[in-house]
Formats: C-alpha cells, structure tokens, sequence
C-alpha cells in the first residue's frame, strides 16, 4: 500500500513537471491579458498572424507573423524574443514596436510565456533547448 502510494505521488508529481510551461512566478493570466492588449491586434488573438503574414505591405514592411508553430515565434531563444518585445523589431522592414516603456520586466516575461501556450509540445521542447544558452535577461537591464 506505502509503495503503490509513494509510486502515485512520484508519477503525480513527474506529470506536474512535464506540464509546467512557464518559469516560476509568471502569471500566465496576466500574461494573456497583456497579450490581449498590446499584441492581438497585430498578431491575432489565438496568436494565427496576419492575413497572409509572409506578403509584404505596399510600404516593403512585413505584416505581423503568427506565434503558432507555423511562425518562427518559437525559433528564437528567450533573450531575443524579450529584447524584441522591449525594444520593437530592429531587421529591416520590421514594424514591431517597441513595448519596453509600457511593460515592465515582469510583464514582458508573462506575455512571452503566454505566447508560448499557442506552441506544440514539440514546438516549446525545440525553443526551450535554445533558450538555456540564451535564456530572459535576470533583470531589464536597460
């Protein structure tokens, strides 16, 4: 009975570990609701981009891409993508704004680990591998 008991809490608690997505402490909530208002409008509210995302605007600017895995959200690793967040798009034809003077360190985190629930389990095991070379920065660092 004590092994069978000690095994369900074991297996319970790999489940929960294999689960977590986000770093400890992110609200992903808050994070989903800073998406909500600062990125669907261009991104989408499932994170699905802009119609015909890989076709250039008439200006040459590129529209916005999704954050699914059929974007490239999830290519990056998790200090490019804050300093993207925090300083707006700096590649050539890119019109990602800057949000570093609307969010704080804190809430840039939990949008981008919100963005990461749109991904595939395989999707966020390939971003997570590049991330640990590059993971969030500790602090804004501006």
């Amino acid at each position: 009975m004590r092994r069978d008991a000690l095994s369900l809490g074991l297996s319970l608690l790999l489940v929960g570990c294999s689960r977590q997505q986000s770093g400890p402490g992110v609200d992903l909530a808050q994070g989903k609701q800073l998406y909500e208002q600062n990125c669907a409008s261009c991104h989408g509210v499932q994170g699905e981009g802009a119609v015909e995302w890989q076709e250039l605007n008439a200006d040459g600017s590129y529209r916005a891409p999704p954050h699914t895995d059929e974007g490239h959200t999830w290519h990056h690793p998790d200090e490019q993508l804050y300093l993207i967040v925090r300083d707006g798009g700096r590649a050539p034809g890119t019109t990602m704004p800057a949000f570093g003077s609307q969010l704080d360190h804190a809430e840039i985190i939990a949008v981008l680990e919100y963005i990461k629930t749109f991904w595939s389990p395989e999707m966020h095991a390939s971003q997570a591998r590049g991330s640990e070379a590059m993971p969030y920065p500790v602090t804004d660092g501006k």
